[in-house]
């Protein structure tokens, strides 16, 4: 949101006209029209002061900055699944091909997948609770090199179907390119909601994008942004 935007915000949220928080901070009401309306713009100092009138203060938090958001969305919307496939070193065509039935991809994987830029490379994955399953995503991650934490200690991947569904959250540490965790989903229990994404791999269970949020690495700016792009 814009500072003028804020203002108005603030402003509107404690009841007051610009005219009565203008009397209140012994300003012109013209200032106040001229911040809110954009055409100036407070220093912090100030916009620290209005914003005290208004019973609010200012929160701020240092995020990744995209230097040209829209020419970075466009250029990861002209990407093929493949292509996006590339930048999360595990998700090989092979394991795709092998999993898309049985596994959803969540966490910054999916948002990956669906061409958000992201703040982090933590993903997730969803798999049927049976054995055969199981085994699959045990197998083929162990040939990848992944390692599974539990406690906190490493320990080789190499393990049986029931030792790995006794841990359904549990963490796993990959060589290159950070963590992921793996929920195990128990017959009866609800399967996160899932769309679609058919591509040069076929079609792969991904949690949609209006799913996503900051414990995905995607901000609410960049999906607000990607979301308005959408026919």
């Amino acid at each position: 949101m814009e500072v003028g935007g804020l203002l108005r915000q603030a402003r509107e949220q404690a009841l007051l006209t610009q005219r009565q928080l203008a009397a209140q901070l012994g300003l012109p009401p013209s200032t106040l029209s001229r911040y809110e309306s954009g055409a100036g713009q407070p220093s912090l100092r100030m916009l620290d002061r209005i914003l005290a009138g208004c019973g609010k203060q200012l929160y701020a938090t240092l995020v990744q900055r995209h230097a040209d958001l829209d020419a970075e969305l466009d250029r990861r919307a002209a990407q093929s699944h493949q292509d996006r496939l590339y930048e999360i070193d595990l998700l090989t065509g092979c394991l795709v091909q092998n999993l898309s039935g049985t596994v959803l991809i969540g966490g910054a994987w999916a948002a990956a997948l669906h061409g958000l830029p992201r703040e982090h490379d933590e993903g997730r994955l969803w798999v049927a609770g049976d054995d055969e399953s199981i085994s699959a995503l045990a197998d083929l991650l162990h040939r990848r090199g992944a390692w599974i934490y539990e406690d906190g200690e490493p320990r080789s991947l190499a393990i049986r179907p029931a030792t790995f569904a006794r841990h359904p959250t549990a963490r796993w540490k990959l060589n290159l390119v950070g963590r992921f965790e793996t929920v195990v989903v128990e017959p009866g229990q609800p399967w996160p909601v899932e769309c679609r994404l058919d591509g040069d791999l076929g079609a792969l269970r991904v949690v949609p994008a209006e799913y996503l949020g900051p414990d995905d690495g995607v901000r609410p700016d960049v999906l607000a942004r990607w979301l308005s792009r959408r026919p």
